[in-house]
């Protein structure tokens, strides 16, 4: 079904902004000024079907999802808004340390092992477990590689299945002295957000691996 005309403008506004281009540029396309770009965004000038596909080209998205209402644009979109992928970010990083945390357990492995092995310091390895610096991805390479983790798990599409979050010791980690949820509404926001992250950090790694994965899940929904 086609979209009406506001709907159409409205898609292609969201697609621009997520894909981070530039108004000028976007106007430079079509070989009309910026003025004349944005008066097309905001509806008050219309557009042709030649100038749409053109922008489509530009997006990289078929013609047909800024048309069409049932053929809506890449949902990973999402993932370019500012404050989403800051988020996103946050919480990938979060699980890739408890994924190599996980497994370096699993092996009995100590940060000395993985230094001796990949000849990263042990200060710049204890930073990664404690998630003060960011891994970059060749120190990423060298510690999964020695951790035997294949590199498909690292860069898997997280939004392609939905998470099992009702696996067996989900729920027998939970301890009592934790607020309830109820008691949790009580508080100031800050205050609930402190309380959480604390709960999160005392659950196991293999735990916040499965929440991790099923926060990435709702952002993309949003």
């Amino acid at each position: 079904m086609l979209e009406s005309n506001n709907q159409i403008l409205k898609r292609i506004k969201f697609i621009r902004k997520s894909k981070r281009f530039s108004v000028h540029d976007c106007a430079s396309i079509l070989g009309i000024s910026k003025e004349a770009y944005l008066n097309i965004e905001n509806g008050t000038q219309p557009i042709t079907l030649p100038e749409l596909e053109l922008l489509a080209l530009y997006f990289c998205e078929a013609p047909s999802v800024i048309i069409f209402a049932d053929q809506m644009p890449n949902k990973n979109l999402a993932f370019l808004d500012e404050n989403l992928s800051l988020h996103y970010k946050r919480i990938r990083e979060k699980m890739l340390r408890a994924q190599i945390i996980q497994a370096r357990e699993k092996l009995a492995l100590t940060l000395t092992d993985v230094q001796k092995a990949t000849h990263i310091s042990i200060e710049t390895l204890t930073s990664y477990d404690e998630g003060t610096s960011l891994m970059p991805i060749d120190d990423l390479i060298k510690i999964t590689c020695f951790l035997g983790i294949p590199s498909e798990a690292l860069h898997e599409p997280l939004w392609t299945s939905q998470p099992d979050l009702e696996s067996e010791t989900a729920g027998d980690n939970w301890h009592p002295e934790y607020q309830s949820p109820d008691s949790l509404v009580q508080l100031d926001d800050q205050d609930a957000y402190i309380d959480i992250l604390d709960a999160f950090g005392r659950i196991p790694k293999e735990d916040q691996a499965y929440i991790v994965k099923y926060l990435i899940e709702k952002l993309r929904a949003m």
